[in-house]
């Protein structure tokens, strides 16, 4: 018994004070998240909060460095009444060493990852 928890101890000490090998994502500004919500097309856009380390719920992410949790707001025209409507929205944002961090989403056979610099297409094989 004494073994066991001893060795629970050492692995839960080294699960989370040893520094882990791979290198943390720099943090993502609200800067950052801005420019890929606007090259996902929204306008008049705020972030809200940023919570590093941590992805939406159903993605299967926990306490990754790579990832960024957004809440952020947006104006949305509404075509009915023609009036700007405040909507609110949350997504995941993911870092990679290449792209930097991004959002992506695949929709009719395209898949679109927005970045800091723009948005990029690829076609998807089905």
């Amino acid at each position: 018994m004494y073994i066991r928890v001893t060795a629970t101890i050492a692995f839960l000490i080294h699960l989370f004070i040893v520094e882990p090998t791979h290198a943390a994502a720099p943090e993502l500004t609200r800067a950052d998240a801005q420019k890929i919500l606007a090259a996902q097309g929204y306008n008049d856009i705020s972030v809200v909060a940023l919570l590093q380390g941590m992805g939406g719920i159903g993605i299967g992410v926990f306490s990754n460095p790579n990832v960024s949790f957004v809440l952020y707001a947006y104006n949305y025209r509404n075509k009915k009444t023609k009036k700007d409507e405040p909507i609110a929205a949350e997504q995941s944002m993911y870092f990679d060493p290449d792209l930097g961090w991004f959002h992506s989403r695949k929709q009719k056979g395209i898949f679109h990852i927005y970045t800091t610099s723009g948005k990029q297409t690829l076609p998807v094989k089905e």
